[in-house]
């Protein structure tokens, strides 16, 4: 499966081949002159998404249905921030920004001389416009700052500034507003689009490296440099293919077809590495985000905390390790937190953290007796006397998912639940799943550079939407539908303090908070699953060099990938 520094701001920083031809003209004498052999374009081969068929969306906004690529081959970022290594940030479509006004304002510096790819100059406007296209359009806010009232004024400052005027003091802001959740829409196109929604956006304009879609089928599309891009390119392009599923993905790559991708391969050494170990290369770096299993926690039974504890402690996360990810995604406890941030984890709360994702069916089924649910045989009934039944599922073709929840399922159904599993088409699956119309699901609330951006993710009431509605329209990933009241709060609180001390205390209270709902029960952390083939293209990050993260569908990285990589010799 492919499975979303600034250090004083950020803490801590973890921040087939053209034939040669002769055109052959007329020559005194009958005599034929030979024109050079025109090169064949060179294009990176790869892909984000597995799909069996395309259709021409290139919406950035459509978070479930845009094509890939679009997020950093055709839209970019402010600034690209990324945790790879020891954390890095690299000034992109901003060059600089200044905090001001005790912090609630501030002013960055737009970089100057950008097109956009229809060769219309990028301005500093263009970033007001798409800030306030956010502010009036719900789907079009994918920082959520607008929607959420944090941003309360936008104003272009000079030739290259825009100036951001915050509600409150917000020292957690600036991934957020610049780099992760940041793409930069064109005023002179989104201007006339009235519904961001609905917009299939065919034929997009953007400051990206590879903003022109050169070719399109339903099988395969092919976005062309921009020939107005503000870097050099080295190279002609992106080619994406249609690959329905991880085996169809792996048979590719193994032919040498594709240079870059962001799949899990069980076994990858051997299914993948030895057949051409010179070039190609697996590099599953550190620690990306907790994966876990989420429940529909508006719907009966699963709005109650004890199923859903009982759930957690049903869970064979070893053998989901061993079995489905090949020893690569590690347990988690509750918390999820442990690996990726362990000087924010509470130390009172370690044992209780512990014991709910202990694999213990027997205390399970205990909790669930001890909170009114009953056993007919083997079978378990809720409180009301209804049989307990869950449907888990995700996309066909995912085989580390697919086995992580037969596994789940059989643990699930050793406690008395009727769990069965089901598989859908990613596209359509993706978008079940964004609108909350599935009970049981893996999925991650995602993360960022501190704790803060975890439970932001999820827990406040900010983050809610209705079933029905895109849960992830905001940038944000309550994909449960629960939220926090006391949890909103805290996370005020935690962005208006600079005090790590302060911060640290309100970390503690929403751990607490995890622990006493678990809207989500984590099982796994994940890597961020990546592999290259290096015999047409060299540069992409490794060990020694690990600039970015390099799985083809993290944004912004993917596109610092795009343009620093470059043809081999």
């Amino acid at each position: 499966m492919k499975h979303g520094v600034l250090i004083s701001i950020f803490r801590p920083l973890l921040v087939a081949l053209f034939a040669i031809g002769l055109i052959l003209g007329p020559g005194a004498h009958g005599n034929a002159l030979a024109r050079p052999a025109a090169k064949s374009p060179l294009y990176l081969t790869t892909f984000q998404n597995t799909a069996s068929t395309f259709s021409r969306n290139f919406n950035p906004f459509m978070t479930a249905a845009r094509l890939d690529f679009t997020q950093g081959g055709i839209y970019e970022p402010l600034m690209v921030v990324t945790t790879a290594g020891v954390g890095h940030a690299y000034p992109w479509l901003a060059t600089g920004y200044k905090w001001l006004n005790h912090n609630r304002s501030l002013l960055v510096s737009i970089r100057n001389g950008v097109k956009w790819s229809d060769g219309k100059p990028f301005t500093a406007a263009d970033v007001v416009f798409t800030f306030n296209y956010g502010k009036k359009y719900a789907a079009a806010d994918e920082t959520g700052l607008m929607q959420s009232n944090q941003i309360t004024k936008i104003q272009r400052v000079g030739a290259n500034g825009v100036e951001f005027t915050f509600a409150a003091v917000n020292t957690t802001v600036l991934p957020q507003l610049l780099s992760t959740n940041s793409m930069i829409i064109p005023q002179h196109i989104w201007s006339k689009i009235k519904n961001p929604t609905t917009w299939l956006n065919a034929n997009p304009v953007g400051t990206g490296p590879f903003a022109r879609v050169a070719k399109f089928s339903n099988q395969e599309y092919v976005l062309g440099k921009n020939p107005y891009y503000w870097q050099k390119l080295t190279y002609d392009g992106i080619r994406v293919p249609a690959l329905s599923s991880n085996d169809a993905t792996l048979a590719a790559a193994d032919s040498g077809q594709l240079d870059w991708t962001g799949n899990f391969f069980s076994n990858v050494q051997k299914t993948y590495v030895s057949h051409d170990s010179a070039h190609f290369h697996a590099f599953y770096s550190n620690v990306a985000y907790p994966l876990g299993i989420y429940f529909n926690t508006q719907k009966y039974p699963y709005s109650l905390y004890p199923l859903r504890a009982a759930i957690s402690m049903a869970i064979d996360r070893a053998k989901i390790n061993t079995i489905a990810e090949n020893g690569n995604e590690p347990p988690t406890n509750a918390l999820a937190m442990e690996k990726l941030y362990p000087a924010w984890v509470d130390p009172k709360l370690k044992a209780r953290s512990k014991q709910l994702a202990s694999y213990d069916p027997t205390a399970a089924k205990q909790l669930l007796t001890q909170a009114g649910f009953t056993y007919k045989g083997n079978d378990l009934y809720d409180p009301k006397g209804n049989r307990v039944t869950l449907d888990l599922s995700c996309p066909s073709g995912w085989d580390d998912w697919v086995t992580t929840l037969a596994i789940t399922a059989k643990n699930l159904q050793d406690i008395g639940i009727d769990a069965t599993t089901t598989q859908s088409d990613a596209t359509a699956w993706l978008d079940q799943r964004s609108k909350r119309l599935l009970d049981g699901f893996i999925w991650s609330p995602l993360g960022g550079i501190s704790v803060y951006n975890v439970f932001n993710n999820y827990m406040p009431k900010s983050s809610y939407f209705a079933v029905g509605q895109n849960a992830l329209a905001s940038g944000l990933a309550n994909l449960s539908g629960w939220y926090s009241d006391q949890a909103s709060t805290l996370l005020k609180q935690f962005r208006e303090t600079a005090s790590h001390k302060k911060q640290l205390a309100i970390a503690y209270k929403l751990e607490k908070i995890q622990l006493d709902n678990l809207p989500f029960a984590p099982t796994v952390y994940a890597p961020y699953w990546y592999t290259y083939n290096t015999k047409h293209f060299t540069g992409f990050p490794n060990k020694a060099n690990n600039y970015a993260n390099g799985s083809t569908y993290l944004y912004p990285d993917n596109v610092k990938i795009l343009t620093t990589i470059h043809p081999a010799k």
